[in-house]
């Protein structure tokens, strides 16, 4: 029986692997043949057979933009998924090109420019595949999205025009791992309870996956009856021949924002990503002490012929999530990275606990990255003066402080100060002139504060060109430990807290009755001084 290839090809964390293992459907139960982490790193094929037709699913390695790839290295990435362990494919049935849309339709861009450059013909047996649409049960719905994704009214013009040109198939592949792991201080009962919840939901999600399966076979089946034959192989080749004469593209950097909430990681990539020349907001920043950040956000900007791509990631403290999304959020900000990281900027509004808990989440998942990573001040008035911040530096490194874990974290990684003050100086239209002109002054000031704190973190920057190639097996389970410790720790914190207090009660209740005692004696004492003697008396 000849086999039919089905290549999944995407960027990372599209779906790729999900889709191969609800497409596998190991033991009709989804076990995982392919990985679900997010990070494919070889191409694997597994085999399935539906109604006597053999399938071969052959996952590939999912594509990324980061610090070292331009936009030809990922062209090149994708042109290279065409090949597998066993050598070139010859014969393709369907190439699904896996997307879970918004951000991942530039990678869709590019595949469609690959395959247009590679053979026009190899459109004709492409399907794109939105991997997480929710509503794709309902078929009103679904047909609804279908027609909006191909209308240039709706969506932009070059997407239309792809959607248009492809076979495009709306699905959800929803969780169905079993792990499930006890949290701290859940009691055995409370484990249980949400452990059946769970359980209840994974086999309403197998449900989903089912139909997701058939939906796509039923595509296959109907409209895929031919397969794509040409020496494809020679094609590729050429193609990456030519790419690799082509002049290098634009070095990028990829710089990561972490920190506490409200530590100021929003209005720093504002700074660096300078829009409009003016700072205009793309990192939403906000004055209170909730959460503005809550998924990675990426920005990209150009310096001197350097791109450096900034990615913010949620507060370490999220205060609307829990440990385990924000552990999830904090995993998806370092993939994002493609592991490959020039320098990790951890933001501080002032040398505390809270602010600096995210240098030991940087140490547990690599010490080496200590080495790439620059703790930002990022409101220190007198930023320009460099006198004053060695002064300040200086005195944070200084160990006979008393709180010595300060100097062993200002020791290990460098320290820019910088002043990011607030442009949103708005006027209400009430004020007089004098008003309006003193905050039209202000903004203008605070911008050109901020410009020279740019200048200043990239002159830093530059002189740390460096990258680090980060390990990016167990990143989440090291994350999550890091949790753990925190938790841990802010137990012990606590009690520790409350023995001071108690210790703390019991000095002030002594102190107090050593005070009574003092003036109880003064007191005497000077109704002894004032009153008569004899002698006195009878004079």
């Amino acid at each position: 029986m000849t086999s039919k290839n089905i290549l999944l090809i995407g960027p990372t964390e599209s779906g790729k692997s999900t889709l191969g293992n609800v497409l596998i459907n190991r033991n009709d139960n989804f076990e995982k043949v392919f990985e679900e982490n997010g990070w494919t790193k070889e191409t694997k094929i597994e085999e399935v057979e539906i109604d006597n037709i053999n399938y071969r699913i052959i996952d590939t390695v999912g594509w990324h933009w980061n610090a070292s790839e331009s936009d030809q290295q990922v062209l090149t990435k994708i042109a290279e998924s065409f090949h597998t362990p066993e050598g070139k494919i010859d014969r393709i049935y369907r190439i699904l090109l896996v997307t879970k849309g918004s951000g991942s339709w530039r990678y869709v861009i590019a595949a469609f420019n690959l395959l247009k450059k590679l053979d026009p013909e190899l459109l004709n047996y492409t399907t794109i595949i939105r991997s997480n649409f929710a509503e794709f049960e309902d078929d009103e719905k679904r047909e609804r999205f279908v027609n909006d994704s191909k209308n240039p009214q709706i969506v932009e013009p070059e997407i239309a025009e792809i959607v248009s040109q492809f076979s495009f198939i709306p699905i959800d592949n929803p969780w169905t791992n079993t792990s499930f792991p006890k949290r701290n201080n859940e009691t055995e009962e409370e484990f249980e309870a949400r452990k059946k919840i769970r359980e209840e939901a994974r086999e309403i999600n197998k449900e989903t996956r089912k139909l997701s399966r058939k939906i796509v076979f039923d595509h296959l089946k109907a409209e895929c009856q031919e397969d794509y034959h040409v020496d494809l192989d020679t094609k590729i080749s050429n193609f990456l021949d030519a790419e690799s004469k082509k002049t290098a593209a634009t070095e990028t950097r990829n710089i990561l924002l972490i920190g506490a909430t409200g530590s100021g990681k929003s209005v720093l990539g504002n700074t660096l990503i300078n829009r409009n020349n003016n700072f205009t907001e793309v990192f939403g920043e906000s004055c209170r002490a909730t959460s503005e950040t809550r998924k990675t956000k990426i920005e990209e900007m150009e310096e001197e012929n350097i791109k450096y791509r900034v990615i913010e990631a949620v507060g370490w403290d999220h205060t609307s999530m829990d440990e385990g999304e924000v552990a999830e959020r904090l995993t998806n900000a370092f993939q994002a990275t493609g592991g490959n990281i020039n320098r990790i900027l951890l933001v501080i509004e002032r040398f505390d606990k809270r602010n600096c808990h995210p240098f030991y989440l940087i140490k547990k998942i690599d010490p080496e990255i200590l080495k790439h990573t620059t703790i930002i001040c990022r409101s220190f008035v007198r930023f320009r003066n460099s006198e004053v911040c060695k002064k300040d530096i200086d005195s944070l490194k200084d160990l006979k402080q008393e709180d010595s874990w300060i100097a062993k974290i200002a020791n290990a990684v460098p320290i820019v100060h910088v002043n990011n003050p607030s442009l949103d100086i708005s006027v209400s239209g009430n004020e007089d002139e004098s008003e309006v002109e003193e905050a039209n002054l202000e903004l203008t000031i605070n911008r050109k504060i901020r410009k020279l704190s740019r200048e200043k973190i990239l002159d830093h920057l530059k002189e740390h060109s460096e990258i680090h190639h980060l390990e990016m097996e167990n990143l989440e389970e090291r994350i999550n430990d890091f949790f753990g410790i925190v938790s841990e720790s802010d137990e012990e914190e606590t009690e520790t807290n409350e023995e001071t207090n108690e210790g703390g009660n019991a000095d002030n209740s002594g102190l107090k009755n050593f005070l009574i005692f003092v003036i109880i004696i003064a007191v005497i004492g000077i109704i002894g001084y004032c009153w008569p003697t004899k002698k006195e008396k009878e004079t």
